[in-house]
């Protein structure tokens, strides 16, 4: 059977995944993930692509990657080839490394990046290699908190600018975000079973009401205007408001939804909205600051 035609988009960020064939190793040691580094690193100044998170696994790898108008498919194969030529060389083996071809998605929306993103950094935690997304060395949260990258790869402010123009409390607010899991996105990116390991990340977030009160002190309307299933006149308010309350709080869309009267996928929508609204719109954004802040 011959094999799809991979989507492609001449300017176009996507979610890479590759893993090892029969889901064996790809990396031994440190050294190893080091190599790698160095390998994305090389073909990330050949193509001038940006890479926007990452995270190494023993056994798979995920990248955030913005093509900049390159083929992904020969920048991926040239990544790949290039390690397991090094791996075959090093541990005096022959064959494939990888699995059959990479696995991409584009990401269409400033939602997604964020939620890729924090999945990413939470697959040591899922796999319960480590109790939180900052312990771990093989990822891209080092750059997140401001640590010094050694293989100088990432671009972090793309995703930083997101949650604060003050890079420090932007960082802060980054890791809070990324500690907070979101179990709908982890099923959907595994729905293929990609990963072993389904541990879910708990921590001890706002409530509901208290995200709500904030959002209608600050907007000055009720906050029975904001939950009102059919008011229409504060649709934007409503979404920076769902948007608020999974930053800060540990809640599920669904449980987010039932405040709400709108289902789990609903507040999914009303959060990509929320993202847009508040990337294009200055006052917007400010409110939008100063209640994530508070």
């Amino acid at each position: 059977m011959p094999r799809i035609a991979r989507i492609k988009q001449a300017e176009a960020v996507y979610h890479i995944m590759v893993r090892g064939n029969n889901r064996e190793p790809i990396f031994f040691n440190d050294d190893d993930k080091g190599r790698f580094l160095e390998t994305l690193k090389r073909y990330k100044e050949k193509y001038q692509i940006k890479i926007y998170a990452y995270c190494l696994m023993d056994n798979h790898v995920h990248i955030i990657i913005s093509s900049n108008g390159q083929d992904i498919s020969k920048v991926m194969q040239g990544i790949n080839l290039s390690y397991t030529q090094y791996i075959n060389r090093i541990y005096k083996r022959c064959g494939h490394l990888f699995q059959g071809r990479f696995k991409s998605e584009i990401i269409d929306t400033d939602a997604y990046i964020l939620e890729a993103s924090r999945y990413i950094h939470q697959n040591p935690v899922r796999a319960n290699i480590t109790q939180t997304t900052v312990d771990y060395k093989w990822s891209s949260i080092g750059n997140y908190i401001g640590k010094k990258d050694m293989y100088r790869i990432i671009d972090e402010e793309y995703i930083l600018k997101y949650f604060s123009t003050n890079k420090a409390r932007a960082r802060e607010l980054y890791v809070q975000y990324v500690e907070n899991d979101n179990e709908e996105f982890v099923a959907d990116v595994e729905k293929d079973k990609y990963e072993s390991s389904d541990k879910k990340v708990n921590i001890n977030g706002c409530s509901i009401n208290s995200v709500l009160n904030k959002v209608s002190t600050c907007f000055g309307i009720c906050v029975n205007e904001i939950t009102a299933k059919n008011n229409r006149r504060y649709t934007e308010i409503k979404q920076i408001a769902a948007y608020l309350i999974r930053l800060k709080s540990k809640l599920t869309y669904r449980e987010i939804g039932q405040k709400f009267g709108i289902c789990g996928s609903g507040v999914g929508q009303n959060i990509k909205k929320a993202v847009e609204l508040i990337m294009n719109n200055t006052e917007k954004r400010r409110y939008f600051e100063l209640i994530l802040q508070s």
